[in-house]
């Protein structure tokens, strides 16, 4: 409730005040009454002084602040209204050193104030609490607030019956808890009262926040634990009086301290301090104004409506057309080639400048500098940072005039969008921008529009939990058009946009396109639906309980796409939901059948229950019980399944941390990740925000990689496979995948930018890859793009603003504020050019084998600049400290390249850079800074930390350090003054504050010496906090300096026949035989001649008895035989051995190696050995500092440690599997063994690979043809028959007898091209014998038993078989052999990579990208083992029998072969269910015998059952192809045939 002067009291109980202690006033103190009040008839004259200080607590460093002292009188105006007059005011600043230094004068600042300060305010008084203000008219709202600075001290809540008591008072920074404590001097009528209130603790706090839309702050943040904290208390004593209480005296004290590493000593404090004191009682009034009074309404802290001065500058806007005319032309004339040391700030300047201007100014400079590029481009991108609303509708004019280009269009929308301060009256402004013709017309500007827009919206109403229909409109309908369209990339961009608003009003919108929730949407693609649920992402904020009421419905409906359950689940998880939703979640994944689905969500859940940040901790908790449920069931699944990773670090010392996630998305269709999602980000004081997240999305690659040239549809056996499909009841061909290699970008949780690229483009790029070398069509493209670019570009990367804003008890605003902006500058000047060697007539150029020549000079170059300050903030001053960083770097190339393809030589030069480079320069300083808007450029600023060291630091010689890269034991010259040192030295001043540091990085062979150096002064020495250690100033540069001999560095690399003459005598004085395969020269040209290169050769052997690989590299110096020799050797199949061997002659030091390969204790085995004699010192201290992460990661794989006497210098590992995946892992190093048991492979290993075998020589190209051959062989899938046993693809077995006479489809593309179709049935008179029958390309092949042989048929005719016969074009289409004693067919390129048939076995292989794409009895080979047992409906069958019997492929009804016919049977009984009688069919159709036959042998099988009442009128019937909308009611075991008796039938000739 409110107090009638407008200040405000709670509810119940009463005022809200709670009493802590009491006592009953006496009776003589009742004619007393202690709330303050003013006798109307006389004028009390006070004095006044506050004082603002902001820097760190300690003594001893700079601080910044003002003070402010004044008289106040104050007299009654008309009953419970008072005039406050402020006479003689005076501001003094203090920039200096606390306490050493003192507070200057400031009569510009005190004039500018004053002429505000003087006049008389009015202001309502009732009983201790101020009301309603009022000033005269233009009164600036600073001189408001001081005022409400010093009312404040006026205001007090009396409680008449207790003595110590709380309550939420309102006050100058809101509505605050507030203690009061009050102490009564009868004797001397006097009342001391004490008053202090918690500002972390209030109902209506006065704060301002901007640009802080994306830190997500946790419901369970302790509001109390932020990083910025305050408190202050008032002390009172008043007298009593006639008329009631006099204040005489009042103090203030209020401490705002800022902790950003949430450190106890490592705070940054601002401290107001201010005293009231009564000097005089005039027996006068003070005459009325006579001027009109504006309300300016009540004590609470007004903040100012226009954009805050940046804190770094203070800009007087007196021109600002003239103004921004003249920084434009400096950021021009002086950042030509390189940046000026001021560029930032400049620009920082320019934009504030633009935030001053109206849209007719804009449009008038704009006019003044369109014509010249480089003035356009620096007024375009300062205009879309300026984020005002006059800066959006000058965008806005001149994208609908088409007065930008595209990049323009492009660059304006982006920053304009995402920088504009987001309110209702922006909105309409970018509403008709996203709506315009120009922007339409381009699919990549509506893309990046709709979603900027997205962004605007949600910031526009982060703070409300609706928002109006006129705001989402454009994105409503845009979306409502997509989905009528149909197209999947408007509907794509539609739902990211609205993902990127995230607004509860657009949940209905959403579910259009989710299946489940609209009829059509299942209809629609997988990445529309994975889309949809990621658009409720945010609005999970707002409505929560819906969202996650969706999300879970999602999860529990096992018919939609794997996709979109795992994305639900993600989501789900990531909104931290209440315990019973993961209760939820964990019931659903016990029942779960598809493993992709199960194993991300139990891995999500595992990730979530060791994530220590505390907003995590109940749902970490429910994880770990959630886990434990399903871990007997999950916790063995491997990678080939869905999986979530968390990395996370939470410094709870500091209340911060960071986490990466990973979403490695499979599918069941495919054996590689088909979604790939990391996201990176961080925990902050309470809250959480989002840096980075990056989507990659790969769908239906593998149709990609085997794409031929052939179309199956055309074939004649594709129509006759489409036909005997069709005859299972029910059955659904796979969905056609759309190849799609799409990627996103989101920032701040906000997604940027997507693109897509399709089937077309891929095949190009890999045509291209594919042809030969003198067909290159693209590499003649690259100097056509290059060739000519000359010029420079300057571009601003971004604009980072954050500020947070609270009221001082003074009336001034203390801003917390963080600035950034980011510039780019390339020179550039490159020339590329393609000529062709001339024929044998030496006139005419040759059509092939072009050489590529291309010069370029590139000067790239970027600029960081930031300001982090604590600071009063004013348009007129700004006084606090300030944190600046800035960051140069640049690496200036210089080159000259030569590719000629038909003499297979490549020729790569560069130049030394002549002048010495400042590669980079990093700074950070720390200040203690005053500004006044009239003096912008004579600021006061000086170093937080004094520099009483300053000339030891700079008199101090530097110590030194130099690393060169040596050969051998060679050594290079130390440049002068400069001693050689292993390590860099550090050094400290006499006062311990400041240290330096600096080192050489010697580079000989590329003729350059970079110079590092880094002066630190901190203030450590005060305190050891993070804080103290930043604070403060620091530099570092890394300059190169070159080699003033050097001229050129070259490399020639040469594998043409040329190469064996380029090698050096320095070569053929190693022993070599091997033929050489490239050689290569890295060369130094010197002035003086002086040779300083060296050169490396490759040899391979390929067909000796031991194949192997040799590379030398041999140095060029005279003074030098160092040498370095790399031997890599096959002696069998199964042993390859290696050496290095460097030094003189390559005779000094080496390192042996081999690799062993067999069987150990009936295992297969692999075991490495590393042995060395002597290496070289840095090789040593190399492997030291290796090997000081090796416990710690062995231990994270789980591996043991066990202190061992091993030989020191050896080391081996050694693999004995256990399965493909896994084994037991041993690893010997000096002193200690590493066990491991059952270690998971990250991939799985063929143990045909590591069978013993006779040391029979082998060419080195079969050698790696089989390890490739074996890997390959991993991700391939095998299929067996023999007898009644099968073994699926996914490693399922069963039994099943097949039906006698009948054809069972044992697998077959399930895709839509329906490559191929494998059938098996039992020979005719062999129960222990199969035929089969293979239809595929053009051809319908019979393989079968007859008369004690195994017969061939291809297309009905009898075909002997010796040897092998190709049956279409060349052998990689389709070919049968002769192999052990059966038939071997290979027809890769259309699914089969082998099938092997001889009677009583068949085994089909299939290559890796038919994995997920096959039906039948051999299963769908997607590791879903749960839901092996797939019908041709997609129902999973209740045991083996029932689903080997749904692929049955029954014939006619006047066939005597196979007398069977898929059926729907009707429950022959009536059962009771839900309370009515009801008549049951069969879900699923069920093999019966057809009419005219009977069962002859039958057996029980488990059957599902739809039920209706009895009663009911509903036709049982279903169409096939609707079979799931029959709900499964019941199930019940009934008879069915396995052989059926029929009589004579007669049918139609």
């Amino acid at each position: 409730m409110k107090y009638v002067d407008g200040t405000h009291k709670c509810r119940a109980p009463q005022s809200r005040a709670w009493p802590l202690g009491a006592s009953a006033w006496e009776a003589g103190s009742e004619k007393y009454t202690m709330e303050p009040g003013f006798n109307p008839s006389k004028t009390y004259v006070y004095a006044y002084q506050g004082v603002i200080l902001s820097g760190l607590p300690e003594r001893g460093l700079a601080r910044s602040g003002l003070r402010l002292t004044s008289k106040l009188e104050i007299n009654e105006a008309s009953q419970k209204l008072y005039f406050l007059k402020i006479q003689s005011p005076r501001l003094e600043e203090y920039t200096g050193i606390w306490p050493k230094d003192s507070f200057v004068s400031s009569p510009e600042l005190t004039q500018t104030i004053a002429s505000g300060l003087r006049q008389i305010f009015k202001f309502e008084y009732n009983n201790g609490r101020i009301g309603t203000i009022y000033a005269p008219k233009d009164t600036p709202a600073t001189v408001v607030n001081i005022v409400r600075g010093i009312l404040n001290m006026f205001h007090i809540t009396i409680k008449k019956s207790h003595n110590i008591y709380y309550l939420q008072e309102a006050g100058i920074g809101g509505i605050c808890y507030t203690n009061y404590i009050i102490h009564e001097d009868k004797r001397n009528n006097q009342v001391s009262i004490m008053k202090s209130r918690d500002l972390n603790n209030c109902l209506d706090k006065a704060a301002k926040k901007t640009g802080m839309a994306y830190l997500h702050v946790s419901p369970q943040f302790d509001k109390k634990a932020g990083i910025v904290k305050g408190t202050e208390t008032y002390a009172y004593k008043m007298k009593y009086t006639g008329l009631g209480a006099l204040i005489t005296e009042v103090t203030v004290h209020q401490v705002y301290q800022v902790s950003p590493f949430n450190e106890e000593n490592g705070v940054g404090v601002t401290e107001t301090k201010q005293d009231l004191s009564l000097i005089e009682v005039k027996n006068e009034r003070l005459s009325s104004p006579g001027v009109r009074m504006q309300n300016q309404g009540s004590l609470q802290y007004r903040f100012l409506t226009t954009r805050h001065q940046m804190p770094f500058q203070l800009v007087k806007m007196n021109n600002p057309r003239r103004q921004v005319t003249e920084v434009l032309q400096h950021l021009i004339q002086n950042n030509q080639g390189r940046f000026h040391e001021d560029a930032p700030a400049k620009f920082l300047e320019f934009i504030q400048l633009i935030r001053a201007m109206d849209v007719g100014s804009l449009v008038s400079i704009w006019k003044q500098w369109e014509d010249k590029t480089q003035y356009r481009h620096w007024l375009l991108s300062a205009i879309a940072m300026a984020g005002t609303k006059d800066s959006l509708k000058f965008i806005k004019q001149k994208i609908e005039s088409d007065a930008f280009s595209f990049l323009e269009n492009l660059l304006a929308v982006v920053f304009s969008f995402q920088l504009t301060t987001a309110d209702t009256r922006v909105l309409p402004i970018a509403a008709e921008i996203v709506t315009s013709l120009r922007i339409q017309k381009h699919t990549l500007l509506q893309k990046v529009a709709l979603l900027a827009y997205g962004s605007m919206v949600h910031r526009s109403y982060l703070s409300t939990s609706s928002s109006p229909a006129e705001a989402l409109q454009v994105l409503h309908n845009y979306a409502n058009e997509a989905i009528k369209s149909g197209q999947e990339e408007a509907m794509v961009t539609a739902l990211k946009a609205l993902g990127n608003s995230g607004q509860a009003a657009s949940i209905k919108r959403i579910q259009k396109y989710l299946p489940g929730f609209s009829p059509s949407a299942s209809d629609l693609p997988v990445r529309v639906q994975v889309e949809a649920v990621m658009a409720l992402r945010k609005i999970v904020r707002k409505d929560a309980s819906k969202v996650q009421e969706i999300f879970l419905q999602i999860i529990a409906d096992r018919s939609l796409s794997p996709k979109v359950r795992m994305m639900a689940s993600a989501l789900l998880f990531e909104g931290q939901p209440p315990p019973s939703v993961m209760t939820t979640v964990a019931n659903i994944m016990l029942k779960e059948k598809g493993l992709q689905v199960a194993s991300f969500i139990y891995s999500y859940m595992k990730t979530i229950s060791t994530n220590y940040f505390p907003d995590w901790a109940n749902t970490s908790a429910m994880s770990n019980i959630a886990i434990k449920l399903l871990s007997p069931k999950l916790d063995h699944l491997t990678y080939r399944y869905s999986k979530a990773i968390h990395v996370s670090r939470f410094f709870r010392e500091y209340d911060a941390g960071a986490f990466m996630r990973f979403f490695i998305l499979n599918s069941p269709e495919t054996l590689f990740p088909t979604s790939i999602i990391s996201r990176l980000g961080a925990h902050f004081a309470g809250g959480a925000i989002h840096l980075v997240e990056v989507g990659i999305q790969a769908e239906g690659l593998t149709e990609i990689v085997k794409e031929t040239s052939a179309s199956f549809m055309e074939y004649s056996t594709h129509r006759k496979i489409k036909e005997l499909v069709k005859t299972l009841l029910g059955w659904k061909e796979l969905p056609a995948v759309k190849p799609l290699l799409s990627a996103d970008l989101k920032l701040f949780d906000q997604e940027l930018a997507f693109f897509d690229v399709d089937k077309g483009f891929i095949q190009d790029i890999l045509k291209e890859l594919a042809q030969p070398t003198d067909g290159y069509s693209m590499l003649k493209k690259i100097p056509q793009l290059l060739s000519g670019i000359s010029g420079q570009w300057t571009q601003a990367l971004g604009l980072a603003e954050l500020w947070y804003t609270i009221p001082t008890s003074m009336g001034l605003p203390l801003e917390y504020s963080f600035c950034a902006t980011a510039l780019a500058h390339l020179s550039a000047n490159v020339d590329a050019k393609v000529t062709r060697p001339l024929s044998d007539d030496s006139v005419t150029p040759q059509s092939s084998s072009p050489i590529v020549q291309m010069l370029a000079d590139i000067k790239p170059c970027v600029y960081w600049y930031s300001v982090a300050a604590m600071s009063i903030n004013t348009p007129v001053f700004q006084s606090g400290i300030e944190l600046q960083t800035k960051l140069q770097a640049t690496y200036p190339v210089k080159l000259d390249m030569k590719l000629d393809l038909k003499e297979k030589n490549f020729t790569y030069e560069t130049f030394p850079w002549r002048p010495e480079t400042e590669l980079l320069m990093a700074s950070a300083e720390a200040f203690a800074t005053s500004r006044k808007s009239w003096e912008s450029e004579t600021e006061k600023k000086i170093p937080l930390v004094p520099e009483e060291a300053e000339s030891e630091i700079s008199m101090g010689k530097f110590g030194s350090a130099e690393t060169t890269f040596q050969q051998g034991r060679t050594s290079e010259a130390i440049p002068p003054n400069y001693s050689d040192s292993s390590e860099p030295e550090l050094h400290h001043d006499e006062s311990g504050k400041a240290h330096f540091q600096d080192a050489w990085l010697s580079l000989p062979y590329l003729g350059l010496h970079s110079y590092f150096s880094m002066k630190s002064l901190s203030a450590a020495s005060f305190q050891g906090s993070i804080l103290h250690h930043i604070v403060g100033t620091h530099e570092a540069w890394i300059v190169a300096k070159p080699d003033a001999t050097i001229e050129k560095i070259g490399l020639d690399i040469e594998a043409g026949p040329k190469a064996a003459s380029r090698l050096t005598q320095m070569m053929m004085s190693l022993e070599n035989n091997h033929p050489l395969t490239v050689t290569g020269i890295f060369r130094v040209e010197r002035s003086d001649h002086k040779p300083d290169s060296f050169q490396f050769a490759v040899f391979t052997n390929k067909h000796s008895s031991k194949a192997g690989v040799q590379l030398w590299v041999a140095n060029f110096t005279n003074s030098s035989q160092w040498k370095a020799c790399v031997d890599v050797t096959l002696e069998t199949f199964y042993l390859a051995k290696a050496s290095l061997k460097w030094g003189e002659n390559c005779q000094e030091y080496q390192v042996l190696g081999e690799i062993v390969t067999g069987q150990f204790a009936n295992r297969s085995t692999v075991q490495m050995k590393v042995s060395w004699s002597e290496v070289s010192a840095e090789v040593t201290e190399i492997g030291k500092w290796f090997y000081t992460f090796i416990p710690g990661l062995l231990s994270r794989l789980g591996f043991s440690e066990r202190a061992w006497k091993n030989p020191l210098q050896k080391a081996s590992l050694t693999m004995a599997l256990t399965t493909p995946r896994s084994g037991d892992v041993t690893i010997r190093l000096p002193h200690v063994t590493f066990y491991g048991h059952d270690i998971v492979f990250p991939v799985p290993h063929r143990t045909s690979l590591l069978a013993p075998a006779p040391k029979l020589p082998i060419q080195v190209g079969h050698f790696f043809a089989q390890v490739t051959n074996s890997i390959m062989e991993t991700f391939q899938a095998d299929c067996s028959v023999n007898r009644e046993k099968i073994s699926t693809f996914n490693g399922i077995q069963y039994s099943y007898p097949l039906l006698a006479d009948c054809f069972h489809i044992l697998t077959q593309d399930a895709s839509s091209e329906l490559r191929f179709l494998v059938l098996i049935k039992t020979a005719e008179g062999s129960a222990d014998q199969k035929a089969i029958n293979v239809k595929l390309a053009n051809h319908d092949i019979d393989m079968y038993p007859a008369q004690g042989h195994l017969w061939l048929q291809v297309d009905s005719k009898d075909t002997p078989l010796n040897g092998s016969i190709i049956l279409s074009g060349n052998e990689s289409l389709v070919s049968i052999r002769n192999e052990s004693e059966g038939f071997s067919l290979s027809a890769p390129e259309y699914g089969i990579e082998k099938l092997y048939y001889d009677g009583k076995t068949c085994k089909v292989h299939i290559p890796f990208w038919m994995i997920g794409k096959t039906r039948g009895l051999c299963g769908q080979a997607n590791a879903e083992t749960i839901q092996e047992f797939q019908m041709p409906s997609g129902y999973i069958a209740k045991d083996a029998v029932s689903f080997a019997r749904s692929w049955v492929l029954t014939d006619g009804p006047c066939s005597r072969a196979c007398s069977f016919q898929h059926q729907f049977v009707r429950l022959e009984k009536t059962i009771y269910l839900q309370g009515e009688n009801s008549s049951c069919s069969s879900v699923q159709p069920v093999l019966r015998c057809p009419k005219g036959c009977r069962a002859a042998q039958t057996i029980t099988t488990l059957v599902g059952f739809h039920c209706l009442p009895t009663d009911s009128d509903a036709y049982f019937a279903v169409a096939p192809s609707r079979l799931e909308l029959k709900s499964e009611d019941a199930e019940e075991k009934i008879e069915v045939p396995t052989r059926c008796s029929c009589d004579e039938r007669i049918c139609p000739a």
